[in-house]
């Protein structure tokens, strides 16, 4: 057997290891809910029984939340079709679990293709250049690092986020075609092509100009070049004719953190780049919302940080270092990149960008870190058992860190509950997420034994202990309401929440307080003080970051008040945003309505 087709064998075994282990990773998520934030808004015209009642033309035609995506419709609609009426839902995160699979197989042959230009001195002191590959089991290792890490999660386990997986698939393929086509001298049509078709997914792939720039250094030794011009040029014209009409004609109403100056908003816009930066590295830091602002919480360590190794990878590229020059252009355009996501599309400084796929970043800063790696490893001779054990190591923690996560994703409510943010320490971090997430299944045994396994005073930093003692307080209010003495919880939890403690609750767990809120509210709804419900309520909207939470608690207190305009008003707002909250929230406002006007209930 040449040594070609032995390593077309090796390659074909490496690309279905890692197919069937990124789909028995991420295979949980068959079971999740179809309802998550936005779902419905990409689904719910195709529930109909029988598809002869679907108009699919006009399905994939029109647009969602402001956003053309005629692929992304196009392949619900083919799931529609293919699994029923009956599996529709599991048919569709199905689905997702298999394109992410099929992209991680995809990014093993872009690592095993791609090339780095190093130089070295011969006999003769001249220095010439020889290309750099990666080894299958290099490749490999790359392409589990992307597939399994965690900030995968989000678009494989919620279903409106079929544009990433999608997107990562016309990516690699953008990839692969560029660098053949580009090797062997012609025109790379096909990569075009699939460029074209990624911008009927979602916009991101807007800075792939920057990257293939930066890959034909790596390739030719050269930054400007006639022919990696006129490669380019399609390209860039695309990439600024749709940043245009983005700007223009469709960016997304800014929420709340996106409002303020532009400085505020540069500041937000570092503080992100950081953020993503280390959590794409070591991610113990995963929100399943959109991380926001919140100067309180965090500094700017992590985007000081990032300048630092921009400015010292500059400083060496400068003194002629080949390996350092890589790493300085792959830091100058990391920002870059991300910019489609929440920069264009919204508006600078948005806070939607930390732990989202972001599949562009992600692949941008993977390739050189593991081309480093195995250089390093090769020039300094390290033993290839202790690199293995190490990466060993890194893989188990990231498959360990995307199966705790994805747990969290199982329906609207436990990504609600599971979102702890404001702790420093991700153990008790994780303990906090386990026990909200068994409270709301009924799981009390689970609740009282990982309750029991934090440490009142535990916690390394002051605010650690803080938020533990509150946790504590609150639950034992919760366990208290539930365990039948609802008069000593509810007074417990009326004054937690009314008291100095209640943010320090919405740092331990949005969901947190949230629970307590209602817990509180309805002990208090029970005893006829409606002021005091409408007070817990107004705290909670004060509070809350997560989104349309706000909305759903002003329905509540406008309800409370018997204001029906206030009411309608911000039912109608959930509805059209398709929350779940609506769905109990509009009978009330019937019962109330018919009761103003003197009708039977």
């Amino acid at each position: 057997m040449t040594i070609s087709r032995r390593l077309k064998k090796i390659d074909f075994l490496f690309a279905a290891g890692l197919f069937v282990s990124v789909f028995l990773l991420y295979l949980p998520a068959v079971d999740f809910s179809a309802d998550i934030f936005d779902d419905g808004l990409y689904t719910e015209k195709l529930t109909a029984p029988e598809t002869a009642r679907i108009d699919f033309f006009d399905y994939i035609a029109s647009p969602v939340l402001n956003l053309h995506s005629p692929l992304v419709k196009l392949s619900f609609a083919a799931d529609r079709l293919l699994w029923g009426y009956e599996r529709f839902f599991k048919g569709l995160h199905f689905s997702n679990i298999l394109y992410h699979a099929t992209a991680a197989v995809l990014l093993y042959f872009v690592c095993r293709r791609l090339a780095v230009r190093l130089p070295a001195k011969n006999e003769d002191g001249r220095t010439v250049f020889s290309r750099f590959r990666l080894t299958p089991v290099w490749a490999a290792a790359a392409a589990a690092v992307w597939a399994w890490h965690p900030q995968r999660v989000e678009s494989a386990a919620w279903i409106s986020e079929r544009k990433d997986v999608l997107l990562a698939i016309l990516f690699f393929a953008v990839l692969l075609t560029f660098v053949r086509a580009f090797r062997k001298g012609k025109i790379p049509v096909a990569a075009f092509v699939f460029f074209l078709l990624s911008l009927a997914v979602k916009p991101m792939l807007m800075t792939l100009p920057a990257v293939l720039w930066v890959w034909m250094k790596t390739e030719t030794g050269r930054f400007f070049s006639k022919r990696n011009i006129l490669l380019l040029t399609p390209y860039c014209a695309v990439a600024v004719l749709l940043t245009g009409y983005h700007v223009i004609f469709n960016s997304v109403i800014p929420q709340s953190s996106d409002a303020g100056p532009l400085a505020l908003r540069a500041v937000i816009a570092a503080w992100n780049v950081g953020n993503y930066f280390f959590s794409a590295l070591l991610p113990v830091e995963l929100v399943p919302f959109y991380p926001f602002y919140d100067p309180g919480k965090d500094t700017l360590l992590k985007a000081a940080a990032f300048a630092l190794l921009l400015i010292a990878s500059g400083a060496a590229a400068l003194r002629k270092n080949s390996a350092a020059e890589l790493v300085f252009w792959v830091l100058l355009l990391f920002p870059a990149t991300l910019l489609p996501v929440c920069g264009i599309v919204r508006r600078i400084g948005n806070c939607d960008w930390a732990d989202r796929y972001n599949l562009l970043p992600s692949v941008f800063l993977l390739l050189p870190a593991i081309f480093t790696l195995r250089r390093v490893c090769v020039t300094r001779r390290i033993p290839a058992g202790f690199i293995s054990a190490a990466l060993c190591v890194y893989l188990g923690f990231l498959c360990i860190q995307t199966r705790l996560y994805l747990g969290v994703w199982r329906s609207y409510r436990s990504v609600v509950l599971a979102s702890v943010e404001g702790v420093g320490n991700p153990n008790y971090r994780m303990r906090f997420g386990v026990a909200l997430l068994a409270l709301e299944e009924g799981d009390l045994k689970t609740v009282v034994n990982t309750a029991s396994s934090i440490p009142p005073d535990g916690g390394v930093t002051p605010a650690d202990k803080k938020l533990i003692r509150v946790f504590h307080a609150g639950m034992t209010g919760l366990l208290e309401s539930l365990a039948g003495n609802p008069d000593v919880g509810g007074r417990r939890l009326t004054e937690l929440v009314l008291g100095p403690d209640a943010e320090l609750m919405r740092k331990v767990s949005a969901g947190f307080l949230d629970l307590a809120v209602d817990a509180s509210a309805y002990w208090n709804i029970r005893r006829n003080d409606a002021a005091t419900a409408v007070k817990l309520y107004e705290t909670s909207a004060a509070l809350s970051l997560i989104p349309l939470r706000r909305e759903e608690r002003l329905a509540q207190i406008a309800l409370l008040k018997k204001d029906i305009a206030s009411a309608e008003k911000a039912i109608a707002l959930l509805e059209e945003r398709h929350h779940p909250s609506a769905a109990k929230l509009r009978p009330q406002l019937t019962f109330l309505k018919n009761s103003a006007g003197g009708k039977r209930p």
